[in-house]
């Protein structure tokens, strides 16, 4: 072994990655540390965009499911015009700030408390739930829980939790003398809502033009 050859290595060279690899495990350690923890789309107060923000949780503050409960991972969460009425505080809810957005969500079932029997753990499921939505995870009773075929993929699944059911039960009851051959005419056919109308009429075999602004 010729330790001359490195008798002149300069010292500096060392320490600069030295600090390189030490700055690099802090990195990583602090991504470990920013994966475990968990998000939630919050409202400071009612009012303007700009009271709303992304609070990140620690890990420790996972919300455990009671007995006859559910924690579920969530995957998508939809952000309609309702939302917006809920962070200026245009919509009645019981709640108030601050508070977590989202009307509804699509998730997998994390874990499920000692006394649920129709549920299981990587389930798909879904759920109408006004606020708390935004999140990436919830607690919900399991009998609230929809079952949601796994083969749909989340973010389209989450579309018909709210915006298709609403506009189906505007055609299956407040418009259920409609049938095919009829014509509709939708006021706001570009919202989520408008757009699923015009969709689901004329699959039943309605002819539906609409407006938007």
């Amino acid at each position: 072994l010729d330790t001359t050859s490195h008798s002149h290595t300069p010292r500096t060279g060392l320490d600069e990655s030295l600090k390189y690899h030490t700055r690099t495990i802090r990195r990583q350690k602090a991504s470990v540390m920013e994966e475990q923890d968990w998000r939630r789309v919050r409202i400071r107060a009612f009012g303007r965009a700009d009271e709303v923000f992304v609070e990140r949780v620690p890990r420790s503050e996972l919300p455990i499911p009671g007995a006859s409960e559910v924690l579920v991972r969530v995957l998508a969460s939809s952000a309609v015009f309702t939302d917006l009425l809920v962070r200026r505080g245009l919509y009645p809810i019981p709640d108030k700030p601050p508070l977590t957005l989202g009307y509804d969500f699509v998730g997998r079932v994390e874990k499920i408390g000692s006394e649920v029997r129709n549920m299981s753990e990587g389930q798909l499921v879904c759920d109408l739930v006004v606020i708390g939505g935004n999140t990436d995870y919830i607690v919900r009773d399991s009998s609230s829980l929809v079952p949601v075929p796994d083969e749909l993929d989340p973010a389209e699944a989450s579309s018909m939790v709210l915006s298709y059911m609403t506009a189906y039960q505007m055609l299956t009851r407040n418009a259920s003398h409609v049938k095919s051959g009829d014509a509709v005419f939708v006021q706001g056919g570009s919202g989520a809502v408008g757009t699923a109308l015009l969709q689901l009429a004329r699959a039943r075999g309605v002819s539906a033009v609409g407006s938007c602004s």
